[in-house]
């Protein structure tokens, strides 16, 4: 399995889901590069460094919706849908957990309309 974090399985194997859910290693690396280069990330850590990644998807969907771009703004919904799982799995249960819970639902329910 690709590694993107050497010897943390966990944190791993979510980001190879996220590949897999139809997330864009640009996007993954660049939300979580400055976790994999810390010397002790946390879990608090890595629920902001997705819950980012999806919601700057969550705004540039809104945004190509504004402008016409349906296929497009389906797409990064469906990006955010991923990415809010992959943060929501490793949080603590919580309000927080609950609302990145609900995001994915509701991203992923409005990216397959479109």
């Amino acid at each position: 399995m690709f590694e993107y974090f050497p010897g943390n399985y966990r944190w791993s194997f979510a980001v190879h889901t996220a590949l897999r859910t139809g997330g864009q290693i640009g996007e993954i690396d660049r939300a979580l590069r400055p976790l994999r280069d810390a010397d002790n990330p946390s879990e608090a850590d890595w629920g902001a460094a997705w819950a980012s990644a999806a919601g700057q998807q969550l705004r540039k969907a809104d945004e190509d919706l504004a402008r016409g771009f349906r296929i497009s703004s389906g797409e990064r919904l469906l990006r955010a849908a991923a990415y809010s799982i992959a943060a929501e799995r490793q949080m603590p249960h919580g309000p927080a957990r609950s609302r990145l819970y609900a995001q994915c639902l509701d991203a992923f329910q409005r990216g397959v309309e479109l």
